[in-house]
């Protein structure tokens, strides 16, 4: 997550939340860490990735550059696993927006 400068926190749903971040040559993707604190497999890790990985070009789907996975030290000083999954970012207006424009079209 290094490679990232975090600008602000786009939402948080229980223990999942995004924030807005950029990447020198990537304009500002959406930075999501899942489950943080859980023990969080490799293969829950993986999963939503994955899914992603082979929707690869579907047009309603965001891009997905890359996952990332690595251990941090909680409040209480044990470690425990947080996974990144890094998309381009979208608006939040912009799924309404496609929805609209294919009414229009049809």
């Amino acid at each position: 997550m290094k490679h990232y400068k975090c600008l602000d926190k786009i939402g948080r749903k229980s223990r999942v939340w995004c924030i807005g971040c950029r990447t020198r040559g990537l304009g500002k993707p959406a930075v999501k860490c899942l489950h943080r604190g859980i023990n969080y497999g490799e293969v829950e890790c993986f999963r939503e990735p994955r899914c992603l990985e082979a929707c690869q070009g579907h047009p309603y789907l965001v891009e997905h550059p890359t996952t990332h996975r690595e251990m941090k030290r909680g409040g209480d000083g044990r470690a425990c696993p947080c996974c990144y999954v890094v998309t381009e970012y979208i608006n939040r207006s912009s799924l309404v927006r496609v929805v609209q424009e294919e009414r229009c079209d049809n």
